[in-house]
């Protein structure tokens, strides 16, 4: 009786012979065995085991590259792969696949039992790279057959959706619905174009089905639409046709209430009011002036619910209003009126210095020193009289000075000088200088 084992405590029985040699066949390459032997009588009694011997086996050789691989593009993305068996020294265990973008990037993809694979992995237009390495029983490879490469034909593209239909269900929404679109290849998707013209599509956004919610319109628009199919490879199939939708007018703000005017000084107003409230947003407050209750134009704007208004004359009744208006512009109406009377403005200081000569028989030139306000001095009015008690008005000067040629010769003329500002507010006058024009020689 034969017993072997991986070790001498593990022998188990393995054959029997009637006579030596015996010939284990049933070995593994590389590996270490050990054996024993027991004989037996015609009665079946056993002596006891010789002592243990080992051996270890040699490694076989390492399979034949799989010959002749060929690949075949079967469809866009399928490739037919086959080649002839491998032969070694024990039996054939199977087959490893590799592909790769190039001969140096080959990595595993698959094994098979058979010779031949098919890779429905592929992605089309995509060129592949492919090789085969045979392993027996015992896993030992052989070395990879030589790479063979091929092209993935370009699939179809999908159809085009068909017959869009898009309508607004409200001011800033539009629904849009197609027809499913078909292709060989698994469909990824729809992306969605919208312009205000079916010459100014854009991108706007994308669906899974074959339904799209446009959530961005805005009011009172007109919006062209138009659907483009998307395979998993990112294909995309001839352009829908269009469809247009026109979103009506959205509500508008609500009027703002509780308008107060409050004059600050001779030439501010401030004002404030409550909030308007739109559904889209309010964008906004127009504030409305004018000197009559019933003419009131636009003033300026606010983006809350204050303004101040520095623009405001002296001595002077205004009339305000105020109207909201939404982010697209849709004004609500207007406030009821506020009415704000601005006090007179502080008068400019007196001239000082006044000085007169007569230059000639009808000549007096006059000069003094500027005026200030805090409004800005618009000019000077002159008076002239044969008193001073006798004064009144003879023109008007941007300057500090003045040439009277109005005189006649041989006469004395009184003179004085008043400020006025830009809102017509005049000064104190100056004290009165007086000057006698010489007779003519």
């Amino acid at each position: 009786m034969i017993y072997r084992g991986l070790s001498p405590a593990s022998l188990s029985a393995l054959g029997v012979s009637t006579g030596a040699p015996y010939t284990d066949s049933q070995t593994a390459p590389q590996t270490t065995y050990f054996y024993a032997v027991s004989s037996y009588d015609i009665y079946g009694l056993a002596s006891a085991l010789s002592p243990a011997v080992s051996a270890t086996t040699l490694e076989e050789a390492a399979p034949t590259a799989p010959p002749q691989l060929s690949a075949q593009a079967t469809a866009f993305n399928s490739i037919a792969l086959s080649w002839q068996p491998s032969s070694g020294d024990v039996a054939i265990g199977g087959y490893v696949v590799y592909r790769g973008s190039s001969p140096a990037t080959l990595a595993p993809l698959a094994t098979s039992t058979a010779t031949n694979y098919t890779d429905s992995l592929a992605v089309p237009n995509r060129t592949y790279y492919y090789s085969v390495a045979a392993y027996d029983v015992y896993g030992l490879f052989s070395s990879q057959a030589a790479p063979v490469a091929v092209t993935a034909p370009q699939e179809p593209p999908p159809s085009a959706p068909s017959q869009p239909v898009a309508h607004a269900s409200a001011y800033n929404q539009v629904n849009l619905t197609w027809g499913a679109s078909t292709g060989p290849a698994e469909l990824w998707g729809y992306a969605i174009y919208r312009g205000t013209s079916p010459s100014s599509l854009s991108p706007l956004g994308s669906s899974t089905t074959n339904a799209y919610v446009d959530t961005l319109a805005a009011p009172s628009k007109t919006y062209y639409y138009a659907i483009v199919a998307h395979d998993i490879y990112g294909l995309g199939s001839a352009q829908s046709a269009i469809a247009a939708a026109t979103t009506p007018a959205a509500p508008p703000p609500s009027t703002p209430s509780q308008l107060v005017a409050q004059i600050i000084s001779y030439n501010q107003v401030s004002l404030s009011c409550s909030a308007a409230s739109s559904p889209v947003g309010v964008g906004g407050y127009a504030i409305y002036r004018g000197t009559a209750h019933n003419n009131l134009s636009v003033l300026s704007s606010a983006a809350g619910t204050s303004y101040l208004d520095a623009q405001a004359a002296p001595s002077k009744t205004y009339y305000y209003a105020v109207a909201a208006y939404d982010i697209y512009g849709v004004a609500s109406s207007s406030t009821g009126v506020a009415t704000a009377v601005t006090p007179a403005g502080p008068a400019p200081t007196s001239p000082q210095g006044l000085t007169v000569l007569a230059l000639s028989y009808n000549q007096v030139a006059l000069s003094w020193s500027p005026s200030s306000s805090p409004l800005g001095v618009a000019g000077y009015a002159i008076y002239r009289g044969v008193t001073p008690a006798t004064l009144s008005p003879i023109g008007v000067s941007q300057t500090t000075a003045y040439t009277d040629r109005s005189v006649a010769a041989s006469i004395t003329y009184y003179y004085a000088i008043v400020a006025y500002d830009i809102y017509g507010t005049l000064s104190p006058v100056s004290g009165p200088k007086s000057a006698t024009v010489p007779r003519q020689q």
